[in-house]
């Protein structure tokens, strides 16, 4: 009998910063080319209330749309620990990106 690995509790973390890390975490795979494909902000927006397998060609492989959120397939390709490190980063991240004249983009 199997047991479901643990859920990151992802409550409170901004999920566009979220993924925005676990995009940049996740490294460029070789066969990407980077000018194909790469962040876009509206993308990720969209994206955000699914599933996501891959976004802009890096391996996510996580449903980040609740409080709650499987680690196991962004460990698998990123290393053990990597998804909650990423989470806890993105929590970190507490100023306003927009308001600060930054953005995602």
């Amino acid at each position: 009998m199997s047991t479901a690995p643990p859920l990151v509790a992802i409550t409170g973390v901004d999920k566009l910063t979220l993924l925005l890390v676990l995009y940049l975490k996740a490294g460029i795979p070789s066969d990407c080319d980077e000018q194909q494909f790469g962040w876009n902000t509206a993308a990720a927006q969209e994206a955000l209330p699914h599933y996501i397998e891959t976004f802009g060609g890096r391996a996510i492989y996580a449903n980040l749309s609740g409080d709650y959120a499987c680690p196991a397939g962004y460990d698998s390709m990123a290393g053990q620990g990597t998804f909650e490190a990423c989470v806890e980063e993105a929590r970190s991240l507490t100023f306003d990106l927009e308001a600060w004249g930054g953005g995602y983009d």
